[in-house]
């Protein structure tokens, strides 16, 4: 049990010690080196294609106007009943609405 304490605590040494050696164990940041001076560059890229023929814009779309139910006139019956004279005549019954 013992042995197995200090392997731990050794391996957890060894880890921070490792660590704080890959970041840097001086206090100073540390110096940009001009590395990228000495780097051969890439060919320059190829020119750009030349832009295609733009787009025609879609021809206008035909308007669309909701349509309307067609009312057939309601024949009248061929005997009527007299209509009383205080009573409004009734009014045609409305069309169902379509969807």
């Amino acid at each position: 049990m013992n042995r197995m304490v200090l392997i731990v605590a050794a391996v957890v040494c060894v880890a921070l010690v490792g660590g704080f050696a890959a970041l840097g164990l001086t206090a100073h940041p540390p110096v940009p080196q001009a590395v990228h001076r000495d780097v051969a560059l890439a060919a320059p890229p190829a020119a750009a294609p030349a832009p295609l023929a733009p787009v025609p814009a879609p021809p206008p779309a035909p308007v669309v106007t909701p349509v309307a139910p067609v009312q057939q006139p309601v024949a009248a019956p061929a005997a009527s009943a007299p209509v009383p004279a205080g009573a409004a005549p009734a009014a045609p019954a409305a069309a169902p609405a379509q969807k």
